[in-house]
């Protein structure tokens, strides 16, 4: 079918092949057209320029400048956070070291405290058995003294029984330190 209807086209005599000045014509433009054109063109181009272009290049500028700002704070805040984070974790140390010293100083607080205890009770005990034994050895004595009064009071007597008669103090006093002193070696 295609081909019937070209056959038909240059069977027609309205069409036919173009001639060297259509040609010409056709290369070479029309000069005012084209100034008209290119005038067209440069309008065009300032008006994009002007009113599409700088904004967009003044928008694109501030959206660099921002990001660059956001950029620039997010990195100093970024440090910040990062000396704080030091410096917690120096104070956390500290802290740990500081809890650690209070421990240990309130385990040897209490070392010593323990220590005072049991030297205090040991001296009180050690105290108490000494008064314990000095009133051991003095009614010890006074039971000797009593025993030796009682000794003394028997002796008289009996000697008394024994002369019929009342012996002399200084007699008495002689026969029973003999008898005590005997008493004692025994």
């Amino acid at each position: 079918m295609t081909s019937c209807l070209i056959f038909s086209l240059l069977a027609d005599d309205s069409l036919s092949l173009p001639n060297q000045e259509d040609i010409l014509h056709k290369l070479i433009p029309n000069v005012w057209a084209f100034l008209v054109q290119l005038l067209a063109f440069i309008v065009m181009v300032i008006i994009v320029i002007k009113f599409a272009y700088k904004p967009v290049k003044n928008y694109l500028k501030k959206r660099e400048d921002f990001v660059a700002d956001q950029l620039k704070s997010a990195k100093e805040k970024e440090s910040l956070a990062q000396e704080q984070l030091e410096k917690s974790e120096k104070e956390i140390r500290r802290s740990r070291l500081e809890a650690s010293q209070m421990v240990e100083q309130a385990k040897q607080d209490a070392k010593k405290v323990q220590e005072k205890m049991i030297q205090e009770t040991e001296e009180e005990i050690a105290r108490r058995k000494k008064n314990a034994e000095e009133e051991m050895l003095l009614e010890k004595k006074q039971a000797q003294e009593e025993i030796r009064a009682d000794i003394i009071d028997v002796a008289f007597e009996a000697s008394e029984a024994l002369l019929k008669r009342e012996v002399e103090k200084k007699d008495n006093q002689k026969f029973l330190d003999e008898f005590l002193d005997k008493m004692d070696e025994e």
